[in-house]
């Protein structure tokens, strides 16, 4: 699930892998001046016994936090009416959008005035993805969950294998 709360500049992710839960919280409201925002995980291990644990990065955002003028603010040019061929090729065309969010390029795919795709391509990164968004709700989601899900403080930054910065 993704949560976006655009009024207080944090997005929510909850996903599962490896057999556990995480929450990844990320901070757009408190970016670094290197682009990099502050990304709290909870990591739950689905046992009764277990307890969480919580980290720390500074990350480059791998997905935006879209304000509903994002295509004015960015400047955003209208690429035409294109098939969904890679999720839904018996539907109607999406308009597609091209903008810079940084030094990434993304196409935006919009259906009736909701986001549904995002690629992304980072010629720095050597990387291209895509983004379908399923199950979409447009309703502002309750303030409690974007609550740091981690205790506060200030934790030391350690380099992480990626070069991003860890606490």
């Amino acid at each position: 699930m993704i949560y976006a709360g655009i009024s207080t500049g944090k997005l929510r992710m909850d996903i599962t892998y490896g057999g556990q839960i995480v929450s990844s919280l990320f901070d757009y409201a408190h970016s670094n001046p290197d682009g990099t925002v502050p990304n709290y995980m909870y990591t739950l291990a689905p046992t009764a016994a277990s307890q969480g644990s919580c980290g720390f990065y500074n990350v480059t955002p791998a997905y935006p936090l879209f304000s509903p003028s994002i295509l004015l603010a960015s400047q955003a040019t209208f690429v035409g009416l294109i098939p969904d061929n890679l999720f839904y090729a018996d539907r109607p065309p999406l308009q597609a959008w091209s903008l810079l969010l940084g030094t990434v390029s993304a196409t935006v795919y919009i259906d009736t005035d909701t986001v549904v795709r995002i690629d992304f391509s980072s010629p720095d990164h050597s990387t291209f993805t895509t983004t379908r968004l399923f199950n979409i709700v447009a309703r502002i989601p309750d303030p409690n969950l974007f609550a740091n899900p981690c205790p506060t403080g200030a934790p030391t930054s350690i380099s992480d294998s990626s070069g991003a910065s860890r606490r």
